[in-house]
């Protein structure tokens, strides 16, 4: 009779019980499992990241001292002579990009038209630093730089 009677009160008949309903939701513990997952992955990909922009980088100035020395080339076999260090073109070419990772240096001196690219301090180690230069002989050296 007790169960009968209780079944019939207010309270059970609109759903009610004694015990708190369930509460949905995530717990502290898999959060911080969920945010040690994501650190990890990020400490892992950033480096990674990191590396191929410095790749990046020493490629663009290869290409572009690989630019000033096809222009140097081909003025020297228009001309004779190579391009004087004033001239438009060549400041172009030879302008640094103002690159975070590495130093660039281009210039013509005496019977060279040369672009070097070297590291810069505390940076990434380049090996081989990059040189490429043209004589006015026409002799031509191209040793690209690259990340160690």
């Amino acid at each position: 009779m007790y169960w009968i009677r209780n079944r019939h009160t207010p309270a059970a008949r609109l759903g009610h019980s004694r015990h708190r309903p369930q509460q949905r939701g995530f717990t502290l513990v898999e959060l911080l499992i969920v945010v040690a997952i994501i650190g990890t992955l990020s400490g892992i990909a950033v480096p990674a990241f990191l590396k191929q922009r410095s790749k990046a980088s020493v490629h663009s100035a290869n290409m572009q001292a690989r630019g000033l020395l096809s222009y140097c080339q081909v003025y020297l076999s228009d001309h004779g002579v190579l391009p004087p260090s004033n001239d438009k073109e060549f400041v172009r070419l030879a302008a640094d990009k103002g690159d975070n990772v590495i130093n660039w240096e281009a210039n013509i001196s005496g019977n060279k038209c040369f672009a070097k690219i070297k590291k810069q301090d505390g940076k990434s180690e380049l090996d081989p630093e990059g040189e490429f230069s043209i004589t006015s002989a026409g002799v031509v050296i191209a040793t690209p730089a690259k990340l160690e």
